[in-house]
């Protein structure tokens, strides 16, 4: 009977192994499913190291040193996460001791696809790792740092020109002003980008195929007219585009030049960013608006949360404080001069338009046809 289990398990097609060894749930899964024999030893092994996903300096440490005890398990590296928070490094700065063990084991990860760093106290002391790093085939980077503007990280990202998603994560706050010698970033196949307006605005993507740019905490002094400028050279009318700005500065001052530079925009998320800025449209700002969204060609979703929301008494946040008749006023006459405009989230409402007339979604009903 144990040989026909045995014969069984080995008659098995190659790829419905691979599949068993895939569906396992977690790493300590997988590795315990890599000692049950050499055949599953060898299915197993590339799909457990395939994507690596850390969250301590201990864990690191000691996934950097299986590597460099299996050099033959690089090659199946495609993805990895090293994602920690103070509480995981027990609310002490991540020693710099990590820092070689951390470019070396980059080094051999040839195959890397997708790199997401984010470790507390990424200073200036960790980007060195970048400065002669190559990994020929990184397709995804994102870094979350604390350091100053560093001509580092642009340098990296040059030498890496087939990046499609980027990104470049900086505090919720303004450290310093950046050096005006930072270099243009070159990545012509770049989709996505999500960072600081600083570096949004090096972009240079020669094959305009950028879809979406998500900008959080931008300094309410932010050149737009630069910026946006910068985006619709990257940009191309025949490619929906997908835009998060979050800034403190004029409330519709967005509009008429992403109006202007990109005007196939599809989805538009804008508001202030901290609570300060708070407030809701006024009527002034909302015919404004009315002039430009008749520039946009394809302007389908557009969510403008300005207003904090309110406590109710039961402690909840349902209730608003900005009037949902003066918010269907506003969307009436944005939709007379953008028809192409569907959904709305404002002031902290969900609305979609149907036949025709907006509605609240927590009052939409869909008739039953």
């Amino acid at each position: 009977m144990a040989f026909t289990r045995k014969s069984t398990l080995i008659s098995l097609p190659f790829e419905i192994l691979r599949e068993i060894a895939t569906s396992v749930d977690s790493a300590t899964n997988k590795a315990a499913l890599c000692r049950v024999s050499h055949l599953f030893n060898i299915i197993t092994v590339p799909v457990l190291y395939r994507h690596i996903d850390l969250g301590s300096v201990e864990r690191t440490l000691e996934c950097f040193d299986t590597l460099a005890r299996n050099p033959q398990r690089h090659d199946h590296v495609r993805s990895l996460r090293i994602m920690m928070d103070r509480e995981a490094c027990h609310g002490d700065y991540v020693p710099t001791d990590m820092i070689f063990p951390l470019e070396g084991g980059l080094r051999t990860l040839q195959n890397l696809e997708d790199l997401y760093l984010r470790i507390p106290d990424f200073d200036d002391k960790f980007l060195i790792i970048f400065a002669t790093l190559v990994l020929p085939n990184l397709r995804r980077f994102s870094t979350y740092h604390t350091g100053t503007y560093s001509p580092i990280l642009p340098s990296f990202l040059n030498h890496h020109r087939d990046l499609t998603h980027v990104e470049l994560i900086r505090p919720w706050k303004t450290v310093e002003s950046p050096p005006k010698d930072l270099p243009l970033l070159h990545l012509p196949r770049l989709r996505f980008y999500c960072g600081c307006s600083v570096y949004a605005g090096l972009l240079i993507v020669f094959n305009r195929c950028l879809a979406g740019v998500d900008i959080r905490a931008a300094p309410p002094e932010t050149d737009l007219e630069a910026l946006l400028y910068t985006l619709g050279e990257a940009t191309s009318p025949s490619i929906p585009f997908s835009l998060t700005f979050l800034w403190d500065g004029p409330q519709t001052a967005l509009f008429a030049p992403l109006a202007k530079y990109i005007p196939q925009t599809r989805s538009l998320t804008t508001g202030p960013f901290t609570s300060s800025s708070h407030r809701p449209l006024s009527v002034a700002s909302v015919q404004e608006m009315c002039e430009v969204f008749d520039q946009f060609v394809n302007l389908t979703s557009f969510n403008f949360d300005n207003v904090l929301r309110v406590k109710g008494e039961g402690g909840g946040d349902s209730q608003q404080r900005h009037s949902i008749s003066a918010d269907f006023a506003a969307l009436t006459a944005w939709s007379m001069h953008c028809p192409t405009l569907l959904k709305s989230r404002l002031h902290c409402r969900n609305w979609s338009r149907y036949s025709g007339k907006w509605v609240p979604l927590e009052l939409f009903v869909r008739p039953n046809i």
